[in-house]
């Protein structure tokens, strides 16, 4: 029996305004469609003077620390991705655990705690990939303005046949 895997690496870019944390909208990376972004929602932070958090799981239902103050909940990030045999389920990693989302002149963001589902390829190949996800503040004390952060992580899709 040969067995073989494909991996295949993508890097993302992550566009965020303070108040809305995305990852960047129709994004396709050959076979690779994003269908939903990553989006932390929109929310007021009452006081940064420890860390604070937002966490969204795959399964959407998301929690926070209560000096969040959420505005519109925050999604998992949903992509497609096409080409793998039917009824084989990918693997999805990433080898960085904190990503951390700068902007000039602004406390930094960390998104870590990474969580990942995927589906068993369909008749058409196409897997199903869900991404959740960690977000935490300084905890400095520094105030958050409504600025763009951005970070970049890198996720390996593996499969065997």
């Amino acid at each position: 029996m040969i067995s073989m895997r494909f991996s295949h690496f993508y890097r993302h870019v992550l566009p965020a305004a303070m108040i809305a944390l995305l990852l960047p909208c129709g994004a396709a990376y050959a076979d690779f469609t994003q269908i939903q972004p990553f989006h932390f929602g929109r929310w007021v932070l009452t006081n940064n003077d420890a860390e604070h958090n937002i966490t969204v799981p795959t399964s959407g239902m998301h929690t926070n620390s209560s000096s969040f103050i959420v505005l519109d909940d925050p999604q998992p990030a949903i992509y497609e991705y096409e080409g793998i045999p039917t009824g084989i389920t990918p693997t999805v990693t990433t080898s960085q655990p904190d990503i951390v989302l700068q902007s000039p002149g602004q406390p930094d963001l960390v998104l870590d705690n990474f969580t990942f589902h995927a589906t068993a390829a369909d008749i058409n190949q196409i897997s199903t990939i869900t991404i959740g996800g960690r977000l935490r503040t300084s905890g400095d004390g520094a105030t958050y303005g409504n600025h763009t952060y951005t970070g970049t992580f890198l996720l390996e899709i593996e499969y065997d046949l």
